[in-house]
């Protein structure tokens, strides 16, 4: 046997020993390269993420802000609103109290005036007079006003009367007293307030020399 025949053959490389890698001097590394890209981008997407909740709670806050003022607006306007309404109730109110006291004023004015030429008439006419006296005092009762009679030798009181005329007399006594009626004392009814001085003659004290 020749030495080349005896000499040994290469061993033909088999699959998997072309799939095994070559070892060499960084083989036997770890590869710790790769966590490091992992990490940043975790760093970077927790910015962007904190970012945003950021931006988020920025709008919230001022949205919040905004809606807010305009409660604050809208609830003014409500109470500009409710006193504005208030305000015309009371003038209404006023308004109405105003056109019943007008009315009021002259229909008491005009009983006292048929009441006059009640008694200065006769007759049918009289009649007719007195009963038109009393449909205007039943209208004044719906109305809570009570008409009343002032007697003869009453004081005089500025609250409850308006002179008219005076009436001389001797008699001293008499001075200042109620001679003669020629209305009614008007009156609410509920309050009690005089809504109508009575119209009366009073009279004056003289002496018996100014008389003759």
């Amino acid at each position: 046997m020749t030495p080349e025949s005896t000499s040994p053959q290469p061993r033909a490389e088999s699959p998997v020993d072309a799939e095994r890698p070559e070892a060499g001097p960084l083989a036997d590394t770890p590869a710790t390269g790769s966590a490091e890209p992992t990490a940043k981008s975790d760093v970077d997407d927790f910015i962007v993420l904190h970012s945003a909740l950021t931006d988020q709670s920025r709008r919230l806050t001022e949205l919040s802000t905004t809606v807010e003022q305009f409660n604050t607006r809208s609830a003014a306007r409500e109470a500009v609103l409710k006193d504005l309404a208030e305000q015309n109730r009371l003038l209404l109110d006023q308004l109405a109290r105003t056109a019943v006291q007008q009315v009021t004023t002259r229909l008491q004015s005009l009983h006292d005036d048929l009441i006059d030429d009640a008694a200065a008439s006769d007759g049918d006419v009289a009649s007719r007079f007195e009963t038109y006296a009393v449909e205007i005092e039943e209208l004044l009762a719906d109305e809570g006003i009570t008409a009343s009679v002032v007697e003869e030798g009453e004081p005089f009181d500025a609250r409850r009367h308006r002179v008219v005329g005076r009436v001389p007399t001797d008699d001293s006594t008499r001075d200042r007293t109620v001679a003669e009626a020629r209305g009614r004392l008007y009156t609410n009814r509920e309050s009690g307030k005089t809504t109508g001085l009575a119209r009366v003659k009073i009279y004056k004290f003289e002496e018996k020399e100014e008389l003759q």
